[in-house]
């Protein structure tokens, strides 16, 4: 079995989770940064090109099993939290201002738990060292 199937469940959600930021802060961040008018707006495209610039390192990192990648991934996590919850806070209406709170928490749960999984994983496996180049078949 190659060293790409002998990865736990997670890794590969964590991944999937990264491309999908990746590609979403990428193309959203300009579009949002050009047609702000506000100073909400501009913060939120900030952060949106923060996750999208921030995930393709990271991407690599969990993939190659860098020590450094859990720090990226919790720089991820907080960047796609405060732009949920400013996106949320931004263009909810006073009425749906609990929105801009559950953004924020489910944002916060869910890219945590994915930092501190792939985290762990990282410290923990002593399956594959941490020099393993991209691709590197075990078998």
């Amino acid at each position: 079995m190659s060293g790409f199937w002998r990865r736990p469940i997670g890794v590969y959600v964590t991944a999937v989770m990264l491309i999908t930021t990746a590609y979403a802060g990428l193309t959203d961040a300009p579009r949002v940064m050009r047609s702000a008018d506000a100073t909400a707006l501009l913060v939120l495209g900030l952060l949106e090109g923060l996750y999208g610039v921030i995930s393709l390192p990271t991407i690599v990192g969990l993939w190659s099993r860098r020590p450094w990648t859990a720090t990226f991934l919790w720089v991820w996590a907080l960047a796609c939290t405060g732009a949920a919850g400013l996106a949320a806070g931004y263009y909810a209406d006073a009425a749906r201002a609990g929105a801009a709170a559950g953004a924020i928490v489910f944002t916060l749960a869910i890219t945590s738990a994915a930092a501190w999984y792939a985290g762990r994983w990282l410290r923990h496996s002593p399956s594959t060292p941490p020099h393993e180049p991209l691709g590197a078949n075990h078998g």
